[in-house]
Order: C-alpha cells, then structure tokens, then sequence
C-alpha cells in the first residue's frame, strides 16, 4: 500500500495542472510517411487563449503506442484537478466523521458513568476521563493524528 497524499503532493499536482495547457486533449495518429515508417501518435489540443484566438498545438508525444497517447490525453489538467478536489473532500468528510463518532462515542461514556450520568442506565464505572480524552483527540487535525500514531 502506498503513502497518503501530503498536502504539498497535492498542491503540486494542483500547480502542474493550472500550468498545463488548457482544452480538451485528443489523440490523434500520424500516419506513416516517406520520413518515418511507423505511425506516429500525439495528443493534441485545440483552445482558446487569452487574446480570444483559437489555437491548436500539441502537448505530448507518444511515438510507440496509441493507448499511451488515449492515457495522456484523457488525464489533462481538468481530470487532475477533479481529483485533488475529491481527495481533499474526502479528507474533510472523514476529518468530521472522526470527529463526530469520538464525540458521540464520549457522550456515550459520560451518560453511563455512575458519577456523572444518569443512574437508571450506569453498566461500568466512571470513565470520564477517557471521554475526556477522545474529545481531545477529536479536536486533533486528522493529519496530526494519523502521523503521531497514537495520541
């Protein structure tokens, strides 16, 4: 299994995407010529730039395999940011769902403490400080967490 994406992975491929450059990538083949007898594959993109100029150029060269030149193409700088976006969502959404379930995971504690809950439903002894605890931990940025090992 690979390491977690640092956020410095992340805004790098984020600067490397806003610095590609922009349109829709297509793969194309160049036919064989009297110059080179094997097709020759490229991505090539068609956009408008900032004058209001259409223009057409190409951003890779893929001389062996048309399937490299379709993976190119399809991963342009839209795609890869799409995907950072969704890693940092997601990174939020589990944040607040560690967040919530030690929270709500203490609350239990509390309310079943002989000390500090309600009687009719004590079933242990007073554990107060460990939900004391797990809310502490869930004040901690999930990053921290996750590096610190145990908290």
């Amino acid at each position: 299994m690979t390491s977690p994406l640092t956020d410095q992975q992340l805004d790098g491929i984020e600067a490397r995407a806003d610095a590609a450059t922009p349109g829709t990538w297509t793969a194309v083949e160049l036919p064989p010529n009297e110059h080179d007898p094997r097709p020759v594959y490229w991505v090539k993109t068609e956009y408008i730039d900032e004058d209001g100029c259409t223009t057409r150029q190409t951003v890779a060269d893929a001389p062996w395999r048309m399937a490299d030149a379709e993976y190119i193409a399809a991963m342009r700088p839209e795609v890869a940011k799409i995907l950072v976006t969704e890693a940092r969502r997601l990174r939020a959404e589990l944040a607040a769902t560690r967040t919530n379930s030690l929270t709500t995971e203490a609350d239990e504690l509390v309310a079943h403490c002989p000390e500090h809950g309600s009687r009719d439903t004590v079933w242990m002894n007073c554990h107060c400080d460990v939900a004391a605890d797990m809310r502490r931990r869930a004040l901690v940025p999930t990053s921290v967490a996750s590096e610190g090992g145990a908290l």
